[in-house]
Parts: C-alpha cells; structure tokens; sequence
C-alpha cells in the first residue's frame, strides 16, 4: 500500500498538472483570434524550426558544461561525458516534471548512482539553479531600463522593481539554508544528519570560490540571453515584429512565469503570460504561435536528449 503511495501522488500531480496546461491553452485561445495562431503556425519555415531546435540544443549543451562547472565547484568529480549524459537525461524528464526543478532529480539520480556524492550535487545544482534566476533577473532588470521610452509610450509604468521576483525567490532559498545549518543535527535521523553535514561541507567549498562563481553567473546569463535571441528569430520568421529589447524583458517574464508548478513542464502558462506582455507592444495571436511553436521545439529538442542518453547508455 505504501509503496504505491508515491507512483499514485505522481499520477494525480501529472494529471492536475495536463489539466492545468490543457484549462491555460483553452483559456488562451477563447481569448486571441484562433484564425490568426493557427496562420502564424502555417506559416513558419521548416528552417526556421530546424534553426531553433539546433540553438535549443547547442545552449543546452553549453549549459550542461556550466552546470558540470558548478558541481566540481561544489566538490563532486564527474567526466564532461557523464555530465552531457546526466543533462540529457534531465532534459528529457524536463516533459512532464515541474519546470521550477525541471529534471534536476533526473540529473542528480543518474549522477548520485554513478557513485558521486548527493550532497555534493546537490549543492552545486542548487547553485546552477540560482545562477538561472539571477541571470533571468538581470536581463528583465537591464532591458527595463533600456525600454522605458517604449514602456512610457504605452502608458507602463515597469520599474527595476519587476526585477526582484526571481530575488525573493533566491532570498527565500537562503533564508531556508540558513534554517537547515540552524537545526540541532544530535537530534536528528543518522542519515539526515550525515547528509546536512555534507551539504554544509560542500556549501563551504562553493563559497570559498567567489570568482569562479561569478564567472558562473556571467555564463548563466549568456546563455539566457541566448535563448532570448533564438525566440526573436522564430518570432521574426513567424511575423512577431516587436523590438529586440522588449523580448529581453517580456520573454524572461513569460519564463519565469511558466516555473510555477501548476503545468506539464510550463506549457500553457508560457503562452498565457507571453501573449498578456505582448499585447501592449504587438499581436498577441502571433505571440501565441511563436510559443507554441517554441513549445514543439522543447518537446522535440527534449525527445532528441532522451534519445542520446539512451544510445550513449547502451553503449556504455
């Protein structure tokens, strides 16, 4: 009975969770012309698609070496092959897991049976993750500034306060580590115990490091920015005309806004949150397409990493 407990919470959360993604696309399509989505997905090239998948993939596979760097941070010892694999890996689970974790359980799973230390990975992924967010939230904080002649035209009044959302979350994490160093380790579980010491260890390693930190968030935000810029080309091949420094601030939102855990790995809410900021500023019905569009290109960019992790591992 208990140990179907767990496969029946994940069963209901999957299911909640297409419901939630199924209510936020139906809600979004009674709002904008269906016509004109339905137009902005005919007409966007093949190359285009091609083109996107491959930048979809060529920064995931960046991203996984920034991701590698911050666990040798943290302290753990793994082969730029075997981070590849565990990325893909996550990658793949990132289809019906929650968007704010994605597949870091995925990843961290296959690394922790490959013999490196949980503590260790868990760090350094948390550090991957913060570093993320930061990143998010200096790119939604500099395109505030540099698009206030545009936010001002259409009567918005967008602060660097729109920045502080992905800080609070950041600032909540650390409220939580400094909670965990504060609890009284004798009495806790052996395991519990010897797990919170490693965490602690590794956290002291982490930030022993500053520098090399740092040039992790500086990748972390290249790499965002990255993304950004391979949706401004879908978005121009399908017909979203608005100015590049407005996609590095609403695309972001639109990001942030599709981590909350109430969706299939954010979809729905990404098309939801990306057509309400792009309204003001352009067509929200070719807003609509281009995420959908973008939408095929994470399942499909998602099914090409579960295909290499399982080659990869048969060959092993």
């Amino acid at each position: 009975m208990s140990a179907d407990a767990p496969a029946t919470r994940f069963t209901w959360r999957s299911g909640l969770r297409i419901v939630g993604s199924l209510g936020a696309i139906a809600l979004v399509l009674s709002i904008v012309d269906r016509e004109a989505v339905l137009t902005g997905l005919r007409r966007t090239p093949v190359e285009a698609f091609l083109v996107a998948l491959g930048g979809f993939l060529g920064l995931h596979a960046l991203s996984a070496l920034k991701w590698r760097s911050f666990l040798v941070l943290a302290g753990a010892e793994l082969s730029t092959l075997t981070a590849l694999r565990a990325y893909a890996a996550g990658l793949f689970a990132n289809l019906c897991l929650p968007s704010l974790v994605g597949g870091d359980f995925v990843r961290a799973g296959v690394l922790v049976t490959q013999g490196a230390s949980l503590a260790d990975v868990a760090v350094g992924g948390v550090a991957d993750r913060l570093s993320d967010l930061l990143a998010l939230a200096l790119l939604v904080a500099m395109a505030t500034g540099f698009a206030q002649g545009a936010l001002r035209a259409e009567g918005l009044a967008f602060g660097p306060w729109v920045a502080l959302l992905p800080l609070v979350m950041i600032a909540g994490l650390a409220v939580g580590l400094f909670v965990l160093r504060r609890l009284p380790l004798r009495r806790l579980p052996r395991k519990l115990r010897r797990l919170l010491i490693r965490l602690e260890r590794a956290w002291r390693r982490l930030r022993a490091r500053p520098t090399r930190a740092l040039l992790g968030l500086l990748a972390s935000t290249a790499l965002q920015a990255g993304f950004v810029l391979v949706n401004v080309y879908l978005g121009r091949a399908i017909g979203l005309v608005i100015a590049t420094k407005l996609w590095f601030l609403l695309w972001p939102l639109a990001k942030l806004a599709a981590m909350a855990p109430v969706s299939l790995g954010g979809i729905g809410l990404r098309e939801a949150a990306f057509a309400a900021l792009v309204a003001p500023f352009g067509d929200e019905a070719t807003a609509v397409a281009q995420s959908l569009v973008w939408e095929a290109v994470l399942v499909v960019g998602g099914l090409v990493a579960g295909l290499c992790f399982l080659v990869t591992r048969s060959r092993r």
